[in-house]
């Protein structure tokens, strides 16, 4: 299918098509859904056009439902540019295909059934690739863009906060340990490794809660959906250990009696997993800049240096402990076979 066709049953779909000033993008948007035609072979394109193109959408539309559909000749090297950005479906000319990879956007199925119905040829069937163990599809997509892993995480984290407060005063440091809160004496000397786990789903007060979860769902989202449910979950957990075991290290030597508790280890490891995407892919990816996330980073560490009661050896620990998982399981998607 070329351009002018689909151009034709989009507005026959109920598309409303807006003209901006966004590069070389048409606009076409029904019911909150915004879909940007791109066609790369008749100008130069790039993975931070790409991401401009999406962010500029989102902003003029106030929507953050935008799939840029990119219509080029050379599907190998178009899926290398644009790699783990998220937001973008590929149409293949040469195989006369529209190519949909797992990780992107799965909610406009009614598109899909457009280039469905417009293929009659058995050769541009649906297809997979061999794409660094990620397959692409066409037409019927596996929900992949929802964050099953953060939310459960941040579920987790709350049903835990609800049990725990309804039994004591989850101010109550003493009262914290007895739930499982990190103390380097009970880990050291009485052997409760479990601690570095149990620690990390604890809070103290309804702030401190809210404040991690609301991170947590501005950053995990995003790296959800970029590297996958099981490396996100992986990422996240791991780095929490990290975190705890630099708490543990740290506080053996200062206060062996000390109640360390908190999500925030595990939350500075998403932020190291993204850093790292975010040197991968040239310095952006979904919307995020590396310049903007180690602002956020330094600024996050810079408060808890300042602020009495945060453990800031959870903080960098779980950070690098991100950016040394991330590199290990992370690896930027490169050509199709």
């Amino acid at each position: 299918m070329e351009i002018s066709k689909l151009k034709k049953k989009l507005t026959e779909a109920g598309f409303i098509r807006y003209d901006t000033e966004i590069g070389n993008v048409d606009v076409y948007m029904r019911k909150g859904h915004c879909l940007g035609i791109v066609d790369v072979d008749a100008s130069y394109f790039n993975c931070m056009q790409a991401a401009d193109y999406i962010s500029g959408i989102k902003a003029m539309f106030g929507t953050e439902y935008v799939t840029l559909l990119v219509f080029t000749s050379e599907l190998s090297r178009m899926r290398e540019e644009l790699g783990d950005m998220y937001g973008y479906w590929i149409y293949d000319r040469i195989g006369k295909r529209l190519v949909i990879y797992e990780d992107q956007p799965q909610d406009l199925p009614d598109v899909e059934k457009m280039f469905e119905d417009d293929t009659f040829d058995a050769d541009t069937r649906p297809y997979h690739t061999s794409d660094a163990g990620v397959k692409a599809r066409v037409m019927k997509a596996r929900l992949s863009r929802y964050s099953v892993v953060n939310f459960a995480l941040i579920a987790a984290n709350i049903i835990v906060y609800i049990i725990v407060a309804s039994g004591g005063n989850t101010y109550n440091g003493f009262y914290l340990a007895t739930k499982g809160g990190l103390v380097a004496k009970y880990v050291i000397d009485y052997k409760e490794y479990y601690r570095l786990f149990t620690s990390m789903f604890l809070h103290a007060g309804v702030q401190h809660l809210a404040s991690n979860m609301i991170m947590l769902l501005f950053v995990g989202d995003t790296i959800e959906r970029i590297v996958g449910h099981v490396r996100y979950a992986i990422i996240y957990l791991a780095g929490g250990l990290f975190a705890s075991v630099g708490t543990l290290l740290y506080y053996r030597t200062y206060d062996m009696y000390a109640c360390c508790i908190g999500a925030s280890g595990a939350i500075f490891a998403v932020m190291g997993a993204l850093i790292y995407i975010l040197i991968c892919n040239r310095g952006r990816t979904e919307g995020f800049s590396i310049v903007r996330i180690i602002l956020f980073v330094a600024y996050a560490i810079y408060s808890g240096l300042t602020t009495q009661g945060t453990c800031n050896a959870a903080h960098i620990a779980g950070l690098l402990g991100g950016l040394l998982i991330t590199a290990i399981c992370y690896r930027k998607k490169g050509n199709t076979q």
